[in-house]
């Protein structure tokens, strides 16, 4: 019972490395959009003023 975890953990990483490339994608496109949102719209409120 207790190879697998540890198989899980320190085997060749494929699971660990999508997990790491998933949450740093979610990552930099949270910070993307909360970068680019204000950017994308400051410029139309400024328009409409």
């Amino acid at each position: 019972m207790e190879p697998e975890p540890d198989d899980r953990c320190y085997g060749e990483g494929d699971g660990n490395g999508k997990v790491m490339a998933s949450s740093m994608f979610a990552g930099v496109l949270l910070g993307w959009v909360l970068v680019g949102w204000p950017v994308a719209v400051l410029p139309w409120l400024w328009l409409w003023w």
